[in-house]
């Protein structure tokens, strides 16, 4: 770990994070990088940055079965401060507990305009009040926060004249708690019991909320690994990165069931939440898969509808990308699919089946030219792999989403009399005949083409959609069609004219091995061996392989997708495969959002990835 005291130190080191379903925190080393919560869709709280009067190291370890890190600063081959770092499973409170062999120092910086103001209540104690308005990723929060920073034993806090807060370890023991709430009156209570605890031990921080915390996480590992698939027959190595993943899985999910896409985006999305949940049930965390479907079942009872992404803890952003009916829906099916299959539970399934058949009719509405058109947040689009200029072309990925939710919701609405035999029989039919169309479109002997950019013949294009400006000035909301064809924000409309661009058929190796993590039988055996092939070649004399052919980098899901594939065929490449996909995890134990031509991790984009991280964790299972 590198040794500056500022955050650009961290800027390209590994995150982990440390979370209860209430309050989270994501950490760069020894700096904590950010604060969300209650609930988890909330803005940026605060930071805490180390300031430390000479250079040092830090080395960090996590408690395996836990999501308690304990770090080791030092200096000179001398150790400074030692500290673990948790959040308590029932209170809504991060704690950091020291032993401190020489004063270090760290600045706590709120995140917005709001100032620390000194507790009056509780000793030695500061307070911090977030007014609703703060942004959360886009959007206006509706909450307002309050948070009490509490230090305990041999340390103190004093404020700075910008406003920040100064927390110094002196040798010896010492902690620092923050509780977060949304309201004072239920906040203060939790807080002051907190403080309690420390005067009751003679102002010694107690190690009772980390033993609490410590217990908690043994119990959740030992279920979990009771009900993991295949567990007996992985390797030590592999039991550990699983172990890893699952607690990363399980601190980034709210209590109400949605879980973060990461430190740079605190909203629950669909496509993430479907590879986390086959993730999840991979791993034995059937009750957190089951709480994920819970979570957009209650949305949808809310809004009627269902969006890209949606915040957690409260309804007060909605994260609506181009085209928002397609994919994503398929995959809320494919969830219901999923655990259904794992676990059996038809009641549950019966009772979210209003959602699902909405997100059945909510595809067919954009069935043209035999494809479905691409969601505009899919990660290769996102990150520039393929252009926002196809987004109305027909869709490898929606298409085939959409054949295999079909599929099994026709066969599961049947059985339980939800849907009658004629409108079944209809269903089939389409279903059926977009097969089809799927084959004919995007298949060629040995590769997938993601796009048909003959759909935008059978359609009217929208004059207007929501999503990103083709101009990329780094606008997101409503956005107008062109003479040219292209998408731009008013602020850009008619100012700067984009050239007409109509992107030709392109292959994205992401999309060539989606069949296998679908569980489709689209392609025969023979099919898909040929396909794997074609994307086997493309591997570079370090093993990269890219997710466009020819050119360089690649999402971190792609490693995961190629060993579902070749497992299902039992190619010889896939132990090789699986040992890449296990140098590409990076020092906290996580995937990331994109590798550059090195597998190595492209900066400024998202770290400590549920996504990523869980396809991946459940390729390793999948035996």
């Amino acid at each position: 770990m590198s040794n500056k005291t500022t955050d650009k130190t961290y800027i390209s080191a590994a995150v982990h994070a440390v979370g209860n379903g209430k309050i989270i925190v994501y950490a760069q080393g020894p700096n904590l990088i950010n604060l969300f919560g209650p609930p988890y869709s909330s803005p940026n709280i605060l930071t805490i940055e180390t300031l430390p009067d000479e250079e040092f190291t830090n080395k960090i370890t996590r408690e395996l079965g836990t999501a308690i890190w304990n770090h080791c600063l030092s200096a000179a081959g001398s150790d400074i401060l030692e500290f673990a770092e948790f959040a308590h499973p029932e209170f809504p409170a991060y704690f950091r507990i020291f032993n401190c062999y020489k004063s270090t120092s760290f600045k706590i910086q709120s995140s917005s305009q709001s100032k620390f103001i000194k507790c009056g209540s509780l000793s030695g104690a500061w307070l911090l009040i977030t007014p609703a308005g703060g942004k959360i990723f886009h959007y206006p929060t509706t909450l307002t926060s309050f948070h009490w920073i509490i230090p305990s034993g041999n340390c103190k806090i004093t404020k700075n004249e910008d406003g920040s807060l100064t927390f110094t370890c002196l040798e010896g023991e010492s902690s620092l708690a923050i509780i977060g709430n949304n309201s004072f009156a239920d906040g203060l209570p939790i807080a002051e019991k907190i403080s309690a605890e420390n005067i009751r031990t003679a102002g010694t921080p107690s190690l009772r909320f980390l033993n609490q915390t410590r217990k908690y996480w043994e119990k959740f590992t030992e279920n979990r690994e009771i009900l993991t698939e295949n567990f007996t027959n992985l390797s030590t190595q592999e039991k550990e990165i699983l172990d890893g993943v699952a607690t990363l899985i399980k601190v980034q999910q709210s209590d109400d069931g949605g879980e973060m896409a990461g430190h740079y985006y605190p909203l629950a999305y669909v496509r993430d939440q479907y590879g986390v949940a086959k993730g999840m049930l991979a791993l034995g965390m059937i009750d957190e898969a089951k709480k994920a479907l819970e979570f957009r079942a209650n949305k949808f009872v809310h809004f009627e509808n269902l969006q890209n992404a949606e915040s957690m803890g409260s309804h007060c952003a909605r994260h609506i990308h181009e085209n928002d009916d397609v994919e994503q829906t398929g995959y809320i099916i494919l969830q219901a699919r999923d655990y259904f299959n794992k676990t059996r539970d038809n009641y549950f399934i019966k009772k979210i089946f209003p959602m699902l058949d909405w997100c059945w009719n909510a595809q067919l509405k954009h069935l043209a030219g035999g494809s479905l058109p691409f969601n505009g947040d899919e990660t290769y689009v996102a990150g520039g792999f393929f252009p926002r200029s196809g987004l109305l072309h027909g869709s490898a990925d929606s298409t085939l989403v959409f054949i295999e939710s079909g599929k099994w919701l026709a066969n599961w609405a049947t059985k339980n009399n939800l849907w009658n035999k004629d409108y079944t029989a209809a269903q089939n039919k389409i279903i059926e005949e977009t097969k089809k169309s799927w084959r004919n479109l995007f298949f060629d002997k040995n590769k997938i083409y993601a796009n048909a950019p003959e759909r935008e013949k059978s359609i009217s294009p929208p004059r207007f959609r929501h999503g990103v400006c083709e101009n990329k000035c780094n606008w997101f909301g409503w956005t107008q069609r062109t003479k040219n064809g292209r998408y731009q924000c008013p602020l850009c409309f008619g100012k700067k004219i984009l050239p007409a661009e109509t992107p030709g058929k392109m292959e994205v190796n992401s999309v060539s091995l989606l069949p296998t993590f679908l569980e489709s039988n689209i392609l025969t055996d023979d099919e898909l061996t040929e396909v794997v092939n074609h994307v086997l070649e493309q591997a570079k004399p370090n093993g990269h392989i890219p997710t466009i052919p020819g050119g360089s980098g690649c999402v971190g899901y792609d490693p995961g997708f190629l060993l579902y594939a070749l497992r299902k065929i039992n190619h010889p490449a896939a132990e090789k495969t699986k040992n890449r996909m296990i140098r590409m995890l990076d020092e906290r134990g996580a995937w990331n959002e994109y590798y550059d031509e090195n597998d190595k991790f492209k900066k400024a984009n998202c770290r400590c990835r549920p996504w990523e991280s869980a396809i991946n964790a459940a390729a390793i299972i999948k035996k």
